[in-house]
């Protein structure tokens, strides 16, 4: 949300959606919309130009460029442009931006390049905050889990153990702990390597 309020102050005359490509990249969702106008809540990578050829997508009221599959009702508008937004060389998303046609709008080529150098500068602002939070959260799972197992590390479990003891006592409520170890353990991996029994781990 704060992403879009940053894009919905620095192109107020606009409207617009910022889609964010989910974990499988498989498909973008609207997660921020503005200016009113209904937007797909959900697109495909493969419907969207910008994303297929790696930059920013235009089309014009007079509808010279290639219109994306994802955008309805083009005739409506006077531009519409799809900005990539990029992160430690990955689309993580797009910025779309739409201008709805007006009886002034006769020829606005000098507007619309400002406004192509403005939602330029707006989708790379927003590329560098989600890029930051990614990697906070990425450094903060990394803290918190071991590696091989993806299993919470004994941190998170200090951390949230003294939240639960805390939250028993002000509830006068018991707490239970469960606690297990692999017998001859030390054994299997002697015998087999440590790559085996890496993998007895992670299974387990």
């Amino acid at each position: 949300p704060e992403q879009g309020e940053v894009a919905e102050q620095r192109l107020p005359d606009e409207s617009g959606a910022l889609y964010i490509i989910n974990a499988s990249k498989n498909f973008l969702e609207a997660a921020v919309t503005w200016g009113g106008l209904m937007s797909e809540p959900v697109i495909s990578p493969d419907d969207c130009w910008a994303l297929r050829r790696g930059q920013t997508n235009i089309v014009n009221a007079s509808h010279s460029g290639v219109l994306c599959r994802h955008f309805a009702h083009p005739e409506a508008f006077s531009y519409y442009m799809c900005l990539p937004m990029m992160a430690q060389g990955e689309i993580i998303g797009i910025l779309n931006v739409r201008h709805v046609k007006t009886t002034g709008d006769n020829d606005q080529s000098y507007y619309l390049e400002d406004q192509k150098q403005l939602g330029t500068t707006v989708a790379e602002r927003i590329s560098s905050a989600l890029a930051n939070l990614r990697l906070r959260k990425k450094l903060r799972e990394q803290s918190i889990r071991d590696p091989l197992t993806e299993l919470f590390n004994r941190r998170y479990m200090e951390e949230s153990l003294e939240r639960e003891l805390h939250r028993a006592k002000r509830s006068n409520s018991p707490i239970g702990i469960i606690m297990f170890d692999i017998d001859n353990f030390k054994v299997f991996n002697d015998t087999l390597g440590h790559y085996a029994g890496d993998n007895v781990l992670q299974a387990l």
